[in-house]
């Protein structure tokens, strides 16, 4: 059998189609390449990697709409996650989790309805604004957790259902490991201060 790989492998390789025109197709992968090298904390084959994985998301970034060279905005001007700045990403990702929040929807759902990967949704805020995007979907349901155990006498499993969280078991953990107490006892803080 590993013969029959060895034999194989030259046909790969057919006339026309050597490393130089095959190396062709990959010349956005390879645009800034050296300034990217040059800034790698790492060295040697990881700083490779490194660089060629961020060229090859540049690449990809590049090919979708409204975006690339063509639509990025000379150094000199602020970024979109620059103080005053509205980011449009983030804007979509923050109007998605309003709009879904009191559905059992997930990091990877929302992702999914604006067209990425959750991994690349959650890097990319991150980088943004701080936190990751499931910490910004449990942070919009835990303030509406809190507005509706101020404002209504409503059961936690009722709240629960209404705010996307699984049941009132669930709904105490993620309270108690937020803001390190029970959501009874919040209600009833709440409800004496003045």
């Amino acid at each position: 059998m590993p013969r029959e790989r060895q034999a194989r492998r030259p046909d790969r390789h057919r006339a026309g189609a050597g490393r130089g025109q095959a190396a062709q197709g990959f010349a956005p992968l390879r645009r800034g390449h050296g300034q990217l090298k040059a800034q790698c904390p790492l060295r040697g084959p990881r700083c490779k990697a490194a660089t060629a994985l961020v060229c090859q998301v540049r690449a990809f970034d590049d090919r979708r709409p409204g975006r690339g060279a063509s639509a990025r905005k000379p150094s000199g001007l602020a970024s979109p996650s620059a103080p005053g700045a509205p980011d449009p990403l983030v804007e979509q990702v923050f109007a998605e989790i309003e709009a879904t929040f009191r559905e059992p929807v997930s990091a990877a759902d929302v992702a999914r309805t604006l067209g990425y990967t959750p991994g690349h949704l959650t890097t990319v805020l991150r980088r943004r604004t701080g936190r990751p995007l499931l910490e910004w979907i449990t942070e919009r349901r835990m303030i509406e957790v809190r507005r509706m155990l101020r404002e209504t006498d409503l059961p936690l499993d009722a709240v629960a259902a209404r705010t996307g969280l699984r049941d009132a078991t669930y709904l105490v953990r993620r309270f108690r490991n937020r803001y390190g107490t029970t959501p009874q006892r919040w209600r009833r803080a709440e409800r004496a201060w003045p």
